[in-house]
């Protein structure tokens, strides 16, 4: 190489700089930044400036820079920088003090841009793995016309069963992921209980979804509420008396309903105090609706309160009747799902969704509840009482569930039986996108593609399918042709994994 060449291939040398603080010197953070950028200097060739800085020119002492130095040396990347203090260089001075000298050599944004590049070049490096798509915990016929079709005849014939009915299609909707819809079966489900118990659960359910819809008040279930509210609209005043059309008028947001239920609740000062009458109720076989109303209405927060749990998880068979009547396999649904949402590998979730099995009357109440019981103790590592739990679902029909048996074949170590499992399914039913994604998991090469793209053909939805090719694709250095794989998923929905994916490889065209 000519003098003008190394000229040329020296000024287009890429600086790092490291500016480390010398108070909390110490730190994981900070440690992986130092060793990113300095692998990074030795991928581009470029130089590795070390810097000592602090806001407070008075804490900033001849020690504490001792100290960083000492503990550089402690994990080993003493002295690799090419400049810095004790070596000196064109880029000093190597010691920086007070705001305003941070501010000039560089904003606090960029060294939170450099930690998310440091990150990600590694898995650049390393070479984008895209994560198996999760086991959802979401009831999933095999044919959803069918199911949805005999919902709607049942809803015809079973009109006491209204309720359990729009509960079920509020889980077929969610298996669909089909948001719009499953609010509008939760909402059914409200307005067709029958219920005072199925009216609080679903009410409540509403409010936890927040939703703002406006309820009509019926004079009867208002009635039995409480006693309080049987004297007041069934005594001997002369409201009382009044025609049942002044309350079928009365209509108001759920904003003023909760207010009227913390109303109602002020009676008690404490939720210690509920839980002490819920237990006095169900001990004496006593209605406790208006307590349980009181803990539904506060969702999630209820269930940091050890008391209000046990209530819950120890409830049996006649306890849940007192408590909430018929409407058992409805409250745990609700319960099982804020656990979920907050902690699906708890003791809570757990508890709740034991609860839910034994709310269980139908045979598709016993397919949702064993799932996901079952997906809880995957998460929870529980290995064979999950695969107990999957083969019952199974055994009530729920198809679903056998991708879930084939998941912890394979983590057994027996990754044939797991295709071997999905390829009966595919033969037996018609077949589904999700039975073919999930069978390409355990093939390879050429077989492996075939099903993602058989999968795509039958369900164009799932993530995973573009995840994995334009994975595929980085990998054989054709960057272009992975944005186009993953933006064709991200042109009709708007999925954070598949964004993300998207990010790393703008990073490496190095955008």
């Amino acid at each position: 190489m000519d003098e003008a060449a190394s000229s040329a291939a020296t000024a287009r040398k890429v600086c790092f700089i490291f500016a480390t603080s010398e108070f909390h010197y110490k730190g994981n953070a900070k440690e992986m930044t130092h060793f990113c950028l300095l692998q990074m200097q030795r991928s581009k060739r470029g130089k590795f400036i070390l810097q000592i800085e602090d806001t407070y020119l008075d804490r900033s002492t001849k020690e504490s820079k001792n100290a960083v130095l000492q503990h550089l040396s402690w994990l080993g990347l003493d002295w690799d920088w090419d400049e810095g203090p004790g070596i000196g260089g064109d880029y000093g001075p190597y010691r920086h003090f007070g705001l305003n000298s941070y501010t000039t050599i560089m904003p606090r944004s960029f060294w939170i841009l450099v930690m998310f590049i440091a990150v990600f070049v590694h898995i650049r490096e390393s070479l984008i793995k895209v994560p198996e798509p999760p086991i959802l915990p979401f009831y999933k016929p095999v044919d959803y016309v069918e199911v949805l079709a005999q919902i709607h005849e049942e809803l015809e014939s079973y009109p006491h069963e209204r309720s359990n009915l729009y509960l079920l299609q509020f889980q077929v909707f969610r298996g669909l992921e089909e948001v719009k819809l499953l609010r509008r079966s939760l909402l059914l489900a409200w307005q067709k209980a029958s219920t005072i118990h199925e009216k609080i659960v679903f009410g409540a359910w509403l409010k936890y979804e927040k939703l703002d819809e406006r309820i009509t008040c019926d004079r009867q279930k208002i009635v039995a509420l409480s006693a309080a509210f049987n004297s007041l609209l069934n005594g001997d005043f002369t409201e009382s008396l009044q025609e049942d059309k002044y309350f079928q008028k009365w209509h108001f947001s759920i904003e003023l309903k909760d207010a009227c239920d913390r109303t109602l609740s002020s009676f008690v000062t404490s939720r210690e105090e509920v839980v002490d009458l819920m237990e006095y109720a169900l001990a004496e076989n006593s209605s406790a609706a208006s307590c349980l109303q009181v803990f539904l209405h506060d969702l999630p927060n209820c269930l940091s309160d050890d008391r209000v749990v046990r209530i819950f998880r120890d409830a049996n068979r006649q306890h849940r009747a007192i408590m909430v009547g018929f409407a058992s396999f409805s409250l745990y649904c609700l319960l099982s799902e804020v656990a979920m949402a907050q902690d699906p590998c708890s003791d809570i979730t757990a508890y709740f969704l034991e609860q839910l099995v034994e709310s269980s009357v139908s045979g598709r109440q016993r397919q949702l509840s064993f799932h996901q019981l079952g997906c809880a103790q995957l998460l929870r590592k529980q290995y064979d009482e999950a695969e107990r739990l999957f083969e019952a679902a199974v055994s009530a029909g729920h198809v679903y569930s056998v991708a879930s048996l084939a998941r912890l074949d394979f983590i057994k170590g027996w990754k044939q039986r797991s295709c071997d499992k999905l390829s009966s399914v595919i033969s037996s039913f018609n077949p589904l996108g999700w039975m073919y994604q999930e069978r390409a998991l355990y093939c390879e090469g050429e077989k492996k593609c075939d099903n993602l793209d058989k999968a795509t053909e039958l369900d164009p939805t799932f993530n995973y399918l573009y995840m994995y090719r334009a994975a595929c694709l980085m990998r054989k250095q054709s960057v272009e042709a992975a944005l186009a794989e993953i933006n064709r998923v991200l042109g009709f929905k708007l999925a954070l994994e598949c964004l993300e994916l998207r990010f790393c490889f703008y990073l490496a065209l190095e955008d």
